[in-house]
């Protein structure tokens, strides 16, 4: 098989798309099949002298036949909406500098794109003065700081030294308060709290001179203001300033107010709180509950809980509706995840009347009933704490329930409505009746007794009346006649109709129209 005879399965095919790409392969093809020569000029073969011979005339007939297989080439080269554009064209030349002039251009529109490139390139490439971009990159432990360079600095002036000598100093002072390390301010990439801490304090020893990730603990002398061996003398913090001795840790530059062991400490201990959890990688919803444990737990004693995002009981007896398909997942405050097992409606009796409270988990695994802050807000009651009181106001701003803090939490206590959820269900035989085109029960009875239908359920003959049945039998009586009232003179008994909406339309745009006679 010749290289012309399959040449369709091997040309690239430009749809308008990475041109540059498509010249490059399309330019070595035809020089593979010998025609890149015909493509770049259009001059005619020389003409034969005279008396030639067989093989000059063959050969001055594949010389001519060349540029009919170029531009052959250059056209099964081509998408269908791209050949458009040059089935004109008579010669390979003219679509090769047709294309090429307009998907690629000439040597000054190339130079004009690259320009517009390089601009554009030039734009998103940040200078070396653009402290803009520094200051929102640092991390927010530094925002004090930065605010008050921005307000004691002039920004058009201030230079990438002396912004990073600043945040350096920053920084210092905050590894210097305590044993612990914190953030540096330079940290590009976050790889949890012990890595990050870790690097702020390398990053900070290299400031100092010293060498990487090696300890300066018990590399100086005690220090005689705050006795700690972990810094010079002449560098330490707590130097030309009142010695704050801790009643707590025993430890100096604070006072007992601030310590971080007594914070710390008082984490570690049980207490009442709104627990915040990570979200699971899974899509199930998850909510957030207090872990604090009612010593009531009565039906109608609801915890105001701040940290809970939706209402959530344990008894199933107080809806008056609940949908069973709602089955969220519910994250407790000591991590356990507990399921849901619907979200229904309910309703307390207060003295404006009867209130509706929507959106209510049912979970019966809770310890008390909760009482959402956030639900509230979103449906637009405002919830407010003043000394040793919650209020909580309507949209209309009406005080709906004034609560005491009792024990470090607030307890409502609301009347609930008794509320019973009931299940609708159809008489197997009416749906039978109807399966069957309204057929008579007492027929449909016979045929479940003879076995007629299989699986057919045990049909009652006093089954509830079927009210299609009843309108289908009903006939209209005619008006009695001898009743009606007779005219005996004109314009005494007036009959009118109503007749509309027609299709079209009067001229005054009307569709009705009224009858008298």
């Amino acid at each position: 098989m010749t290289p012309s005879s399959n040449i369709s399965s091997v040309i690239p095919v430009f749809n308008g798309e990475h041109y540059h790409i498509w010249a490059v392969k399309m330019r070595f093809y035809l020089r593979s099949q010998g025609l890149w020569n015909v493509v770049m000029s259009e001059a005619d073969p020389p003409p034969l002298g005279a008396n030639p011979t067989v093989a000059q005339m063959k050969a001055y007939e594949e010389e001519k036949l060349k540029k009919d297989k170029a531009i052959t080439c250059l056209h099964s080269g081509l998408a269908d909406h791209i050949f458009t554009k040059i089935m004109n064209l008579e010669t390979p030349k003219q679509v090769w500098d047709k294309l090429q002039g307009e998907f690629e251009g000439s040597e000054r529109v190339k130079n004009v794109r690259l320009l517009t490139l390089k601009r554009e390139f030039e734009l998103m490439k940040m200078k070396d003065d653009d402290l803009s971009k520094i200051i929102l990159a640092v991390p927010q432990k530094f925002e004090a700081k930065i605010s008050a360079i921005e307000e004691s600095c002039d920004l058009q002036t201030l230079t990438i030294v002396e912004l990073t000598s600043k945040l350096h100093a920053q920084e210092q002072r905050v590894l210097m308060r305590g044993d612990e390390a914190t953030e540096g301010a330079f940290q590009a990439n976050h790889k949890g709290k012990n890595s990050g801490n870790l690097q702020g304090k390398k990053f900070f020893k290299n400031c100092r001179g010293k060498a990487e990730g090696s300890s300066r603990k018990g590399k100086f002398s005690s220090c005689s203001h705050c006795k700690r061996t972990n810094h010079a003398e002449k560098d330490c913090w707590h130097k030309g300033k009142p010695l704050f001795n801790c009643n707590f840790c025993n430890k100096l530059g604070h006072s007992e107010k601030y310590c971080r062991a007594k914070k710390k400490q008082s984490q570690q201990q049980p207490e009442q709180h709104a627990s915040v959890t990570e979200e699971d990688k899974n899509d199930d919803e998850h909510l957030f509950m207090a872990s604090q444990a009612l010593s009531s737990h009565e039906l109608n004693t609801w915890l105001i809980d701040s940290g809970c995002t939706s209402h959530m009981t344990k008894h199933l007896s107080i809806f008056t509706s609940i949908d069973r398909s709602v089955q969220p997942k519910v994250k407790l405050g000591n991590g356990e995840v507990v399921q849901a097992k619907g979200k229904g409606t309910i309703a307390i009796s207060t003295k404006r009347g009867t209130k509706i409270v929507t959106n209510v988990l049912y979970i019966p695994d809770l310890d008390q009933n909760l009482l959402s802050v956030a639900q509230m807000l979103r449906n637009g009651y405002a919830v407010s704490f003043k000394e040793n009181f919650c209020f909580i106001s309507d949209v209309h701003g009406t005080e709906i329930a004034k609560i005491k803090m009792n024990g470090n939490s607030f307890y409502l206590k609301l009347d609930l409505v008794e509320g019973h959820v009931f299940s609708a269900k159809i008489d197997e035989s009416v749906v039978w009746h109807k399966r069957y085109g309204h057929f008579n029960l007492k027929s449909l009875r016979f045929m479940q007794e003879a076995g007629m239908v299989e699986d057919m359920p045990e049909i009652s003959v006093n089954a509830q009346t079927c009210e299609s049945c009843e309108l289908g039998k009903q006939q209209r009586q005619p008006f009695p006649q001898n009743m009606s009232k007779r005219a005996t003179h004109k314009l005494e008994l007036i009959h009118s109709d109503i007749c509309g909406p027609m299709s079209t339309t009067s001229l005054s745009n009307n569709v009705y129209f009224a009858t008298i006679y």
